[in-house]
């Protein structure tokens, strides 16, 4: 799959949802303290899930740049 079709489909459902989301009418609803503190602890939890797996794959991601990088800097050598 093309690199353009992936982020395209990602935009239509995010569009999508996002219509969705802005189409509401009033629920009428109460949100107390713990459903936003539960909102709260799934923002941390992602924060915090984020940075375990790029300490845990840490070299495999910095190996995959310094290679981006050195091809980079060796295609820029040979045309000068």
């Amino acid at each position: 799959m093309r690199q353009g079709a992936r982020i395209g489909f990602g935009w239509s459902v995010f569009l999508a949802v996002a219509m969705f989301l802005s189409n509401q009418q009033y629920a009428h609803a109460y949100l107390d303290g713990a459903s936003i503190s539960f909102f709260v602890q799934i923002i941390i939890a992602g924060i915090a899930g984020s940075a375990f797996g790029i300490r845990v794959f840490w070299d495999k991601i910095s190996d995959f740049f310094r290679k981006y990088v050195l091809r980079t800097d060796d295609t820029t050598d040979r045309n000068e």
